[in-house]
């Protein structure tokens, strides 16, 4: 089932993350004493961790029930969250400028870096874990290189961003890395500068500039990347179709073009009254969720560019909203072990390098498909054996039947042999006039 989460970012003691289901806005379930930071979410397997908004530490919640399974406490408030996509890694950025780098096997903290001058707005991991991007209120964004931040013989102080792109001239608010690996995915940066800009995440090359009339405040980019969506501060969600088709389809406002967006209503979705916070698509991107500084959540049809369905309203703005697969119950359950995540070290340590200890609690293995081979297969063959065997039976009625069909049967095999030999005979008797 694809659901929705969404969270605000007011006191943890009154807040709550709220899960619903996307297709019919029916509540599903909640996740208690929740104050999300902006963007400060992540997945790893089926726990979710989630930054607070009011404390250094990150809850970890479970899909089976609604109070906190795990508190970890971290070095400072982070701002922003980002796991790779295999769940390896957990990136966090704070109001300091600093970003960390933790392994969730061990716990460990392997990099520590004061990376930006202000605080950092988001991050993210492209789709082979090799690259994470950083966002900041300085207006820079950072690409780093997993294999530069992992590298032992470098010193952690000479560690830095392969590429940093300075054309935003305010702060950068939300950003995106598109489908494919770090040589092959797009880039997409959203600032209050009024531009969304698109790169190439290898190069770091401007492919495009578009243009908004107000400050954008978020974005969504959908899976095959055909369409753009960006939130600004009146509450307008504008839509951009990334490809355009004269006699060939073609990227727009590509060699590193500027492209003004939002200068009619058309392709606009308006319904918001405050600004808009948080944009997320579902998984066929043919519904978009937004959430508000009012704590409104809309779910929208992007074909009709209407609101389908209005969401439980949060206690304060939606500072956190996604998209995601819900587990089944049956997965949740075999899911729903004593398992913990490692503590998140505060500080790097020689002795975490150098013995670098993973811990994992091994389990009885459960078997999730209801296949059974030997016994199925087995079943199989019985049946077949008793389809090849003569077919008996006490039932007088049954048997009278059966013999009455064997005799139907006799009769047609002669009426088909009868016509066969009529069949053969008049073909050569054909065959015989025509020579």
């Amino acid at each position: 089932m694809e659901v929705v989460v969404t969270g605000s970012n007011v006191s943890s003691a009154n807040s709550f993350l709220t899960v619903s289901d996307v297709q019919s806005g029916s509540h599903l379930h909640t996740f208690k004493l929740c104050s999300s930071s902006d963007r400060a979410v992540a997945l790893i397997g089926s726990a979710l961790f989630v930054a607070q908004n009011d404390k250094a530490i990150i809850n970890v919640y479970r899909w089976h029930k609604e109070a906190i399974d795990q508190k970890i406490i971290i070095p400072e408030k982070l701002e922003t969250l980002a796991c790779s996509r295999d769940g390896t890694w957990l990136l966090g950025g704070a109001s300091s400028g600093k970003i960390y780098l933790w392994e969730t096997a061990s716990g460990n903290l392997v990099f520590v870096k004061d990376a930006h001058y202000q605080s950092v707005a988001a991050c993210a991991f492209s789709d082979d874990g090799f690259t994470f991007v950083t966002g900041s209120a300085d207006t820079t964004v950072q690409i780093w290189k997993l294999t530069d931040v992992l590298d032992p013989y470098t010193s952690q102080e000479l560690i830095k961003p392969r590429l940093t792109l300075t054309n935003h001239t305010l702060s950068i608010v939300d950003l995106h890395i598109g489908a494919g690996t770090s040589v092959s995915a797009r880039l997409y940066t959203a600032s209050t500068d009024q531009t969304v800009r698109i790169w190439d995440l290898a190069t770091g090359e401007l492919l495009s500039t578009l243009l908004f009339p107000l400050p954008v405040t978020c974005l969504a980019v959908d899976s095959a990347e055909r369409h753009l969506y960006a939130g600004t501060s009146a509450g307008i969600i504008h839509e951009v179709k990334l490809y355009k088709q004269d006699k060939v389809i073609s990227v727009i406002g590509d060699m590193g073009a500027i492209v003004t967006v939002g200068q009619s209503d058309e392709g606009a979705l308006m319904g918001h009254e405050s600004a808009i916070s948080s944009l997320s698509l579902s998984l066929d991107g043919s519904l978009l969720t937004s959430g508000a500084g009012d704590g409104q959540v809309f779910v929208w049809d992007v074909s009709t560019k209407q609101m389908v369905r209005k969401l439980k309203n949060q206690p304060g703005p939606i500072s956190l909203l996604f998209s995601t697969i819900r587990p089944t119950e049956e997965a949740i359950v075999s899911k729903s072990s004593n398992n913990q995540f490692q503590p998140l070290k505060r500080a790097q340590t020689e002795r975490d390098r150098d013995e670098h200890s993973v811990h994992i609690k091994l389990t009885h293995s459960t078997r999730t498909s209801k296949f059974r081979p030997p016994t199925d297969i087995e079943a199989a063959r019985a049946g077949l054996t008793h389809l090849k065997g003569p077919t008996t039976t006490s039932d007088p009625v049954a048997q009278e039947t059966i013999v009455k069909l064997q005799d139907e049967l006799r009769k047609l095999y002669g009426t088909y042999s009868e016509l066969r030999t009529k069949h053969e005979r008049l073909t050569k008797d054909y065959i015989a006039t025509q020579l």
